[in-house]
């Protein structure tokens, strides 16, 4: 499979008729120095032309086009942290899609990060619903709960109602301080925080998860299957 056909460059800030235009010449000529590089294979040196100047491209385009050279390096786990803050600052271009469905298949984590137990569908659920979505689908319970209180009034009905109501909300802007971030390397995962315990498991470079602590060392809350404690440099954040 030849990537060259499936990452997609692009030049927003490059091309005349682009959604940006650049007075700056200085970072116009550091753009065509990245393109130069680039169409010549030479990764590397596009890489550093671009890592040394993150003022040359809006935040997301810049992501996006790290994660491309990342990707042509088969440095996957920096590709897939790249796009994932790409994406989460609101890119949406051609090829995007496709970047990212190659690189999560070349990390498989398709099947690393399946669901495996209840938490693993709440966590999922609190993170990358939308506090709106969840506002909403609480509105409409509380309306439709009320109607049908209104039939039989009942302050004990009420306040289970409410209870009910406000948790998912709640529990949703609780997990939403948990970090999100990508393991950069295979990983042992230990029983506790401290090289003293012994490993449950190894978690692959790639995978993102969704962690609690700080210090030295965090807690992996999701997947559960990675449930355990691992090194905080051995993660890149993504918020």
């Amino acid at each position: 499979m030849k990537t060259s056909r499936l990452f997609l460059i692009y030049f927003a800030c490059v091309r005349d008729n682009g959604p940006y235009l650049l007075e700056d010449t200085t970072i116009t000529d550091i753009l065509k120095t990245f393109e130069a590089y680039y169409q010549k294979n030479d990764f590397k040196n596009a890489l550093k032309t671009l890592s040394d100047h993150p003022e040359s491209l809006p935040s997301g385009l810049w992501h996006y086009n790290l994660s491309t050279v990342y990707a042509k390096l088969e440095n996957w786990p920096l590709a897939r942290f790249h796009l994932l803050v790409a994406t989460k600052e609101g890119v949406s271009v051609p090829g995007i899609s496709q970047n990212q469905t190659l690189i999560e298949e070349k990390l498989e984590v398709g099947k690393l990060e399946k669901s495996l137990s209840t938490s693993d569908y709440l966590y999922k659920a609190a993170k990358f619903i939308t506090i709106g979505e969840i506002t909403s689908f609480s509105l409409v319970f509380l309306l439709i709960g009320l109607l049908i209180l209104k039939k039989k009034p009942s302050f004990k009905r009420f306040s289970i109602l409410l209870i009910l109501t406000l948790l998912p909300l709640s529990f949703s802007l609780v997990l939403k301080k948990y970090p999100e971030g990508i393991v950069l390397s295979t990983e042992k995962v230990l029983d506790g925080p401290s090289v003293i315990f012994g490993s449950v498991a190894d978690i692959p470079a790639g995978i993102k998860v969704i962690t609690t602590g700080d210090g030295d060392w965090r807690e992996i809350l999701w997947p559960s299957r990675f449930h355990g404690w691992i090194r905080t440099s051995a993660l890149k954040e993504l918020e």
